[in-house]
C-alpha cells in the first residue's frame, strides 16, 4: 500500500523550468532507490489504491480517506511507501514520531517532501539504524541547508536531496498573479489565500 499525508490539498509536485529536465532526473534516481527498498513488498499481487489521512475528510475516486487520530494510525499500519505532504503548523510538529513510526510495517519506505519539522529526526534515525525503516528520501530538514555534520549524509538508508521537490512554473504561475491583481483592483476575493489561522 502506499499512502500520502495531506493536509487541506493533494498536491502534485512537477517541474518544468528551463533546467528542470535535470532536477527532474535527479528526483527521479532519489524516489526509485527509496522505492526499491519496498519493491519486495509489491512483488506479490495487490489493489492498486491509495490511503491517505488528511484533516478533512473527502472523496476522491479509489482513494481511501482517513481522518483523526485512528485515522493516522490505520493508514500508518498498512503504509509500505509513506508520502508527508503536509504545512508545517503547531498540529504536524513531530507528526512523525517514534510512536506513529512504530506502526508502520517494518521495511517501510518513507518520502518527505512537505516540511522539516515534520520529522523527529532523532526517532527516525533510531529506525533506520535498527532497520524498522528500510529507507528514506528526504528532501525538506528542520535546519536548511543541512549541516555537514548531520547523522544523514553518513547512513546509507538515507537520500537527501536540496529542498527541489518543487519549482514555480512560470507559465501556470503568472496567470494567478495577473488574476489576483485584476480581482484585488476590482475588490473581489482573491485566488489560494493563505488562511492565517490554520498556517496555510
Amino acid at each position: 500500500m502506499c499512502c500520502a499525508i495531506t493536509w487541506g490539498s493533494i498536491r502534485i509536485f512537477s517541474t518544468r523550468t528551463a533546467n528542470g529536465a535535470a532536477r527532474a532526473c535527479h528526483r527521479s534516481r532519489a524516489l526509485a532507490r527509496s522505492a526499491s527498498w519496498a519493491s519486495a513488498r509489491w512483488a506479490a499481487p495487490r489493489a492498486k489504491r491509495w490511503r491517505i489521512w488528511a484533516s478533512r475528510d473527502k472523496a476522491l475516486p479509489n482513494i481511501a480517506c482517513h481522518t483523526g487520530a485512528d485515522g493516522l494510525d490505520t493508514v500508518l499500519a498498512t503504509s509500505d511507501i509513506l508520502v508527508l505532504l503536509l504545512p508545517q503548523t503547531p498540529a504536524t510538529r513531530h507528526i512523525l514520531n517514534a510512536r506513529s513510526i512504530a506502526r508502520l510495517p517494518k521495511g517501510a519506505v518513507i518520502l518527505n517532501p512537505g516540511r522539516g519539522p515534520l520529522i523527529d529526526d532523532d526517532a527516525l534515525i533510531a529506525a533506520l539504524r535498527a532497520g524498522h525503516v528500510g529507507h528514506a528520501t528526504l528532501d525538506v530538514f528542520a535546519t536548511e541547508p543541512l549541516p555537514p555534520e548531520h547523522p544523514y549524509w553518513a547512513m546509507p538508508n538515507v537520500t537527501v536531496t536540496p529542498h527541489i521537490a518543487s519549482a514555480t512554473r512560470p507559465e501556470t504561475a503568472a496567470p494567478v498573479v495577473v488574476e489576483n491583481i485584476l480581482r484585488c483592483e476590482a475588490g473581489k476575493p482573491l485566488l489560494h489565500r493563505v488562511d492565517r489561522e490554520q498556517g496555510y
